[in-house]
């Protein structure tokens, strides 16, 4: 009907009509996986929220002694099964 397919596209645009924050950011320190969810704080920025890591490339350069991680993070956004996977 209609009134479902208005409903559905309320729903939508609330979901994904906003562009999501993206962040790269290097660091030295190990135990962080993809889909790991990590807090991001830069009063630089404005920005203090949690961020999920999409994507780590890994460098181990030569000139020094600690590897260098990569990280690409995107904007977290809970739905109804991260709620249940917590509780």
């Amino acid at each position: 009907s209609d009134s479902e397919a208005d409903a559905r596209a309320v729903v939508e645009v609330a979901r994904y009509g906003y562009p999501r924050k993206s962040i790269n950011c290097t660091f030295d320190r190990d135990g962080l996986n993809v889909g790991d969810t990590v807090q991001f704080t830069s009063s630089l920025l404005g920005i203090d929220n949690q961020f999920v890591v999409k994507r780590l490339r890994i460098r181990w350069p030569a000139t020094q002694d600690k590897t260098r991680y990569m990280a690409e993070l995107g904007e977290f956004r809970p739905d109804l099964i991260d709620y249940l996977r917590k509780s």
